[in-house]
């Protein structure tokens, strides 16, 4: 967990926090009663295909200031047993862009055919940044 300021710094370690944060998780909702289950909204959750198996609540204490935000960033592909922290963090607040550097570790949880996709993401993402796409979040969806 790492807090920023709206001011994007330029290298923000990962056990810098303002505030404790406590996560409670959330109680499971009942269905309603009421509701038509042919709905879109229903049939949509039916079909999803990465349904969400737990919410959380956040509760800081005490508030954060209106002129900081808190960025709660979860890393998929990281095994629980490895703690390395981010080395540099890069916000852009008017576009919404979060770029975070994090080390790989090339041991028994690193997955070779993900880091050469991703490597050729990158290749293609930098190759075509003249042509205004946004950097690494820009390759991704390109081919796919």
């Amino acid at each position: 967990m790492t807090s920023a300021s709206a001011s994007p710094p330029s290298t923000v370690p990962s056990t810098t926090t303002t505030s404790s944060v406590e996560l409670l998780p959330t109680p499971p909702s009942r269905p309603d009663a009421n509701a038509d289950p042919e709905t879109p909204d229903a049939a949509a959750a039916d079909d999803d295909d990465d349904p969400i198996v737990e919410s959380y609540h956040v509760l800081l204490k005490p508030e954060l200031p209106a002129h900081q935000q808190l960025l709660v960033l979860q890393h998929p592909n990281r095994n629980v047993d490895y703690l390395g922290g981010a080395t540099e963090l890069r916000l852009k607040p008017a576009s919404g862009m979060v770029e975070l550097d994090m080390p790989l570790g090339h041991g028994a949880s690193y997955d070779r055919a993900k880091g050469v996709n991703w490597g050729k993401a990158l290749a293609q993402a930098n190759a075509s940044r003249s042509g205004g796409a946004h950097g690494l979040a820009g390759g991704f969806g390109v081919g796919a």
